[in-house]
């Protein structure tokens, strides 16, 4: 399969495939598979993304993903393996990657594959030891065609109700939730082998799969997305100060040792005289130094004021259709090297401290998370563009349900004494 770009692609499913460095085993137990599914719901409910299916196997891993909140699949990908590595590494005393470096990822179109993409996953694991797809252990089958009864679900499995609802509702003649489910089930041991392996095929050779349309607006996106990398790229180049001052020295050594060997009678007047001139050209580094340091420095400035000197006015909608939660508004503060949340300092949370990473376009990336004194956690994953903000907010309580908000920003009020030529 070609090596696409990783592009941000939204209303388009990714499958996933990842495999173990030199053909290793990635799980050996349930252990190592509940370790895995912890990450995954971990950096869902940060990253908002959807899940429409999953099947994790002894030497690889399928994941079938729609993207959201400008989080690309190479930045999921990324974390969540990093997360298993270092678990698994610590739990078997290992060191080094697991994974091979490169997963692969095929972009489909949504809306004439998302059903098929789900039954392919489902069926990966059926062979002599798994010959009921539906009853292995460590895909997300069992959550498609269980309805709670009779069927325990495992915990640590991310929560993937909103999508399977989704995937269902294309058996809207089936009345109720139960006669979709067992519809599904049909469907999946209704497969026949040529059609899988017709899909593993196309998946195999293509880096882009859906009509016509489809793939020539992926691919303008990926054009686009080569010619903003190459606009953006950045050639080091050797300061031109720091090669001035290593002429000097290296001259001012040579014209040393050749007046010692020459006339040693002169050496000291030499000396004087191109350690004065040496000394000179010192100063005049150092002011050109300290000159860099200042732009440096008006740079990080200029960055922090890309989200400081204003409040920011956002508003949040609960991720899931029918999720605890209405939507409210807040506002958001950075000030002193800390978020301030309105809403949540009333609720006894403290200034949060937070990480920030400048990327190309002027895009800005920010995160943190914090703990109040009843023990609710909240995590923040903001993407800041110009003036537009954009994130995901999840709250994470000691007892009760998890939810998960998106937020936008609707507008912004200045602090006094700040104006927008700060920014």
């Amino acid at each position: 399969m070609p090596r696409e770009p990783r592009i941000y692609l939204e209303n388009a499913l990714y499958l996933v495939t990842a495999k173990g460095d030199e053909e290793r085993d990635l799980f050996y137990d349930a252990e190592d598979f509940n370790a895995y599914f912890k990450a995954l719901s971990e950096y869902k409910r940060e990253y908002g993304f959807k899940l429409f299916a999953f099947s994790l196997l002894p030497k690889s891993l399928y994941l079938l993903i729609e993207l959201r909140n400008n989080v690309t699949i190479s930045q999921i990908m990324h974390d969540l393996n990093s997360g298993y590595t270092k678990a698994y590494n610590g739990r078997y005393g290992k060191k080094g990657h697991l994974f091979q470096s490169r997963f692969k990822s095929v972009i489909v179109q949504k809306e004439n594959y998302l059903l098929r993409l789900t039954r392919y996953i489902h069926l990966l694991p059926k062979d002599s030891e798994h010959p009921d797809p539906s009853k292995y252990p460590y895909s997300s089958c069992s959550l498609y065609i269980s309805d709670g009864q009779g069927h325990p679900r495992n915990p640590e499995m991310p929560e993937m109700n909103f999508e399977i609802n989704e995937v269902l509702s294309q058996f809207a003649d089936m009345e109720t939730e139960t006669n979709r489910r067992r519809a599904y089930e049909n469907y999946v041991h209704a497969a026949e082998d040529q059609e899988v392996a017709a899909v593993a095929k196309l998946l195999h050779r293509k880096a882009f799969v859906g009509s016509n349309e489809f793939i020539e607006k992926v691919e303008d996106e990926v054009k686009q997305h080569v010619i903003e990398e190459e606009q953006t790229r950045i050639v080091r180049k050797t300061n031109p100060v720091f090669a001035v001052a290593g002429a000097l020295i290296i001259l001012f050594l040579g014209f040393v040792a050749y007046n010692f060997y020459n006339n040693q009678s002169e050496l000291q007047q030499t000396l004087n005289k191109t350690a004065s001139g040496f000394e000179t050209a010192r100063e005049d580094l150092a002011r050109r130094v300290t000159t860099l340091q200042s732009q440096v420095y008006g740079f990080e400035q200029k960055e922090n004021y890309g989200l400081g000197g204003f409040a920011w006015e956002l508003q949040f909608m609960p991720v899931a259709q029918g999720a605890p939660g209405e939507t409210f508004t807040d506002r958001l503060q950075f000030k002193g090297g800390k978020i301030i949340s309105s809403g949540l300092v009333a609720r006894g949370f403290s200034p949060f401290d937070y990480t920030i990473t400048q990327e190309s376009h002027g895009k800005m990336i920010w995160k943190t998370s914090q703990t109040n004194a009843e023990g609710t956690t909240v995590r923040w994953y903001g993407v800041v563009t110009g003036d537009q903000m954009r994130g995901v907010l999840s709250e994470i309580p000691v007892q009760g349900q998890n939810r998960d908000f998106a937020f936008v920003s609707l507008g912004r009020v200045k602090e006094a004494g700040r104006t927008d030529n700060a920014i």
